[in-house]
């Protein structure tokens, strides 16, 4: 919405700072109302248009139900908001690739070229990136949950993991096992690209 002018400020709810408001005008119905200046703008109307706007873009593509639209959505949830459940996406930096951020279509054509099935989850290669056509792939559920028990090893556990396999006497088969986790994380962690060893000089 548009802004017409600064109004006041008054204490926050929870006492601990002061919010400043803003007198916005709605496109939809022209009534002036007023609103936080932190999401004043933000907002598309007043409110009297909510069904409207949640109708217009169920229309843009009709796949708002379909389950890897609900994938997309869930995606740029966790790596845009702090205060998601999962957080710690956020906290990490990790980020959505530009082009899918704001293009379900383009996300939805790379996810039918590239393996994506119904019974499948997206899942990141390399998980200090972000999710990006390179990095990103389809896996089953299973594969997905052991490789999240592989990331909650610790650089510790991760340096031993790769002075085993320097003995010459395990493969990757074998120290998966150890750590019932999938081979392809064993070679990640032996190959530094998850629990990296800084490099030295």
């Amino acid at each position: 919405m548009q802004l017409i002018r600064k109004t006041k400020r008054r204490l926050s709810k929870t006492g601990n700072s002061y919010i400043y408001f803003g007198l916005f005008l709605c496109p939809y119905c022209k009534k002036e109302v007023e609103k936080g200046m932190s999401n004043g703008g933000l907002n598309k109307s007043c409110g009297c248009a909510s069904s409207k706007l949640k109708a217009k873009t169920k229309t843009i593509h009709g796949e708002s139900t379909k389950r890897i639209y609900h994938i997309w959505t869930s995606m740029k949830k966790r790596c845009s908001n702090k205060c998601h459940e999962k957080q710690y996406y956020f906290n990490r930096g990790i980020k959505v690739y530009k082009g899918w951020e704001n293009n379900y279509i383009e996300f939805k054509n790379w996810a039918l070229e590239n393996g994506y099935k119904d019974n499948l989850t997206i899942d990141r290669i390399n998980n200090d990136r972000g999710y990006h056509p390179k990095n990103c792939r389809w896996v089953t559920q299973t594969i997905n949950n052991r490789k999240k028990e592989c990331i909650k090893l610790s650089l510790e556990k991760a340096r031993t993991i790769r002075k085993i396999y320097k003995l010459h006497k395990y493969s990757y088969s074998d120290i998966s096992k150890m750590y019932n986790t999938t081979k392809q994380n064993i070679y990640y962690v032996i190959h530094n690209k998850i629990w990296k060893e800084e490099k030295k000089g």
